[in-house]
Parts: C-alpha cells; structure tokens; sequence
C-alpha cells in the first residue's frame, strides 16, 4: 500500500505592490515631517511611499511609530478621519547640474509670467495689490505634471517654462532647488539671528480605494517627499476637507486656515495636491522699530497715509549699507535677510504705472536690475504692510499654457488609466507681513483633480509709490514671493 505523499513545502509569494496597493484601505494622517538635510539647515518635508497596503481596524488605537525597516510601510498618525501612510524611503539622487540650471531658470520666467497674468487680470485703477507665491504654485504644477501625459503634460510644462525637459527631469529640478534652499535656511525659530526660517511640506490627499497608479505614487514620494493620505471625499466631504484644512493651517503655523474656498470640493474629488510654504526672516539691517505715518501716493493720484518703517538716522553709527540703484525708470534697493543668502528686492517705477512696469520685466531685465546696483550708504524709508490673498488660479493658467487640463480632452493616464480625470480647481491663499523686524509669509497652493564698489548715498531712497517686493534666492534668483503693492492700506 503507498503511503500519503509527503506534504509540499509552501513557500510564501510577496503580494504584488499593485494589489496590495488597490487594496488600502481609507484614511491616512497627520503629516510626518522628515529633514531632508541634516547639519546646518533643513527642509521640513514629508516622506511617503506607498508600496504595500495597511489594513486599519475600525475603532483601533492611535498607530504606534516604533523603528521601521528601510521601505516598510506604516500608518503614521492621523487627522480626524484620515490617516497618513510613510514608509522610510531614500529620496531620489540629485539631479544633473543641467537640469537644475534649467529648473531654476524656468521658475524665474514662470514667476515673472504669472505676475503679469496676475497684473492684467486685476484692476490696476482700484488700487488691486497681487500677491502670490510662484513657488508653491509651480511645486503643485510640477507634482500634478507627473501624473499627466501627451497634450496634457505639454501644456503644463510650457506654462512652467520646462518645456525642454520632461516630467521625470523636472521634478528632480525642483528638488535640487528645494534642497539648495533647505540648506541656506533653518527649520525653527531658534536660529533666526543667524538664518532665515524656511519650512516646505507637499501632500496628496487620495479617495479611498482609488488605485492611483504606484509609479506616480512612487515618484512623488522619491522627487517631493509627498505625503499620502487617504480619506473619503465621496462620503465624508466635511472630514475629508477638515483634515485637508487642518494639515494647511499646521504646515503654514496657522496663517492659512483654508486651502479651497466652499464648493471647490465636491463628492467627485478623487485627488488633491498640495503644497504650503511658511517663510519668517529677519532684516540683517534693521529699521527703526517705531513707524510714522507719512504718505503713499496712489495710481490714482489720491494718497493714503500710511506707517513707514526707516533706517536709524544717518549720523548714527549704525548706517546701512545696502544694494540700490536710481535710474530715469525706477528706483530699486536690495534688503537682506539674517545669513545673507536671501533678500527682498523692491523695486519702485518713476516713469511708468507698476503693472506697465511689470508687463515689460523679463528675467534678464530683473537681472539687470540686480546686477546695477552698488553699494550705497544713506536712510531708508519704505511702509509696513501685511497683504493677504485668495486667489483662484484656473483663468489664469488656462491662460498661460494649461488649458487642456481643465477640459474634457485632459490627460492624466499616468495617474490612473481610468475613469478619465481632469483639475476641478486650483487655488492658492497667500500671507505677507513686512516690518521693521523683517518679513512673514506663508502659502498655501491645492489643486483639486477629479474625474473628466562703495559710493556716498546722500539722497534718502523712499518707496512712496506703487512697488514690486520680491523676496528672492540670491544665488539662483528663484522668487518665492512677489507682490504688487499698490496701496499698502488696503
């Protein structure tokens, strides 16, 4: 008589990423903030791969964050309903010096662009001030250009001024110049006598059991540090929106509570990127902390009294000595920040309207500008202000490039193959406060996406008119903000 078979031995076969990708559950959470670089100055930054799935049950304790081994997935911690999945992953290596080069010089023209179509779409005549932060924006756009394709992707590389690379070459771009900026600044508030305050953080909020494709998933992680949190817009739009609002409000210390404004979202979103920036430097020259009203004179030809901030008198011994210049088209002067490494660059017309003057500026005039000044000792005197804005940016980058996105024929396959999707929305909330201690800014940009040598300076330089303030990287000339203050009382 034979005897039983001898038991096969069974060996375990790893679930496939994609199924077990599919298979995640709902909700993800709160933002797991990561240094990019370590040493010196760092980038607050969130980092995320989704590569196999969590099962969370209901009802179950606040996840644990024990050591994980390199690529383990986890759930970190949550908000409200939504929870976050991390998974300790190396970033993607630094991109070619070319590339960089190109992405840097690309994120200039697309601020300058974006100004302009900023500038012609406001009223001017109302004294309308602009203020965004091109930065943020183009970090959204780069991260959304990922997931599009054909048509699509062109349009968005060409309203960001990357038309010469791809959606791979220019995502590693960005991140080279994030981290160029994470290592000329700080990532608290304790080193604010020395360096700048610089905290950037990116999310891509997911419909739960919406199989996004895991190569954009991944590539997101490796190229943006993005954090992946599930939640449910089809049946909990008012959680799904809190969590969003919630996780804006921390990454920008609360000065943006609100990333879209009401109806933006809908039971349809299946996806939303976003990107927050908080910036917070002090002047390496201060001003004089008290501040008089004197007037500012309007493009109407009205004026406004406002408070100006000056630089102590010029028999002190603390004179500034700053970068300006005064030509027959503007006057202009360079503050820098504590480090030295980033400035405000304002700009002031004489012979022409600010949006004319802004309509004509190209990255090699703005370079221009920059490289004619010198050094120039003498009192300055420009307002206080603090400018907020709620922008919806979709006429705009239609009208820049973009359209096909917003319309039926989008493209963004390498999201998901189906069903077709298209941008709902795209939004930004900007903060800027300028006083004699230095400046405060925060943005906050989503895009909701769902199916279809020494001279003597004896004259006082006085921004009294309508000016450009930039607040610029001074080795690569990248513009993380820019505002066109018409009337600094509004």
């Amino acid at each position: 008589m034979n005897s039983a078979p001898e038991p096969t031995k069974q060996h375990h076969v790893p679930t496939p990423p994609e199924e077990l990708l599919a298979r995640v559950k709902n909700r993800s959470a709160k933002t797991r903030q990561h240094r990019l670089l370590g040493g010196g100055g760092s980038l607050v930054v969130v980092l995320v791969l989704v590569l196999v799935g969590v099962l969370i049950p209901e009802g179950s304790a606040r996840p644990q964050q024990s050591s994980h081994r390199p690529g383990q997935v986890f759930v970190s911690d949550r908000i409200g309903s939504a929870y976050e999945l991390g998974a300790n992953e190396t970033p993607a290596p630094p991109a070619p010096s070319s590339v960089k080069q190109a992405v840097e010089n690309a994120e200039v023209g697309f601020s300058l662009d974006l100004l302009n179509n900023l500038a012609i779409s406001s009223d001017s005549s109302d004294s309308s001030d602009v203020l965004v932060s091109p930065s943020s924006l183009a970090t959204a756009l780069a991260m959304l250009e990922l997931g599009a394709a054909a048509s699509t992707e062109q349009g968005i590389a060409a309203t960001l001024h990357t038309a010469g690379l791809s959606a791979a070459q220019q995502a590693a771009g960005w991140h080279g110049l994030a981290a160029l900026l994470a290592a000329e600044t700080s990532t608290t508030g304790t080193n604010l006598r020395h360096e700048p305050e610089l905290n950037i953080a990116n999310a891509l909020f997911l419909q739960e059991h919406f199989a996004a494709l895991p190569a954009f998933v991944r590539a997101l992680s490796r190229e943006f540090q993005t954090g992946l949190w599930e939640t449910d817009f089809q049946n909990d739009l008012t959680g799904a929106t809190n969590a969003i609002n919630q996780w804006t409000s921390e990454n920008t210390k609360g000065l943006i509570k609100q990333l879209f404004s009401p109806g933006a979202l809908s039971q349809f979103t299946r996806l939303v990127i976003a990107d927050a920036v908080y910036f917070r430097a002090m002047w390496a020259h201060k001003f004089e902390n008290a501040t008089a009203d004197r007037p500012f004179y309007l493009a109407t030809g009205a004026t406004e009294s406002v408070p100006f901030m000056t630089s102590p008198p010029s028999s002190s011994l603390k004179d500034m000595t700053l970068d300006a210049t005064t030509d027959s088209q503007y006057t202009a002067l360079e503050l820098p920040y504590t480090g030295k490494k980033l400035s405000a660059l304002v700009v002031m017309p004489t012979k022409s309207s600010l949006s004319s003057f802004v309509s004509s500026l190209t990255p090699a005039s703005l370079e221009q500008i920059v490289n004619g000044m010198s050094p120039e000792i003498g009192p300055v005197s420009m307002p206080t202000f603090t400018l907020r804005s709620d922008s919806q940016l979709d006429q705009t980058l239609k009208s820049m490039g973009m359209s096909q996105a917003f319309g039926p024929m989008a493209d963004f396959t390498r999201i998901i193959k189906y069903p077709p999707l298209v941008v709902q929305a795209v939004e930004q909330h900007a903060y800027l406060q300028v006083t004699p201690k230095g400046t405060t800014a925060a943005a906050a940009t989503g895009i909701s996406v769902g199916p279809t040598a020494m001279r003597a300076y004896t004259q006082p330089v006085v921004i009294d008119h309508p000016f450009l303030f930039l607040v610029r990287d001074d080795a690569t000339g990248a513009i993380l903000f820019e505002s066109m203050v018409e009337n600094p009382a509004s």
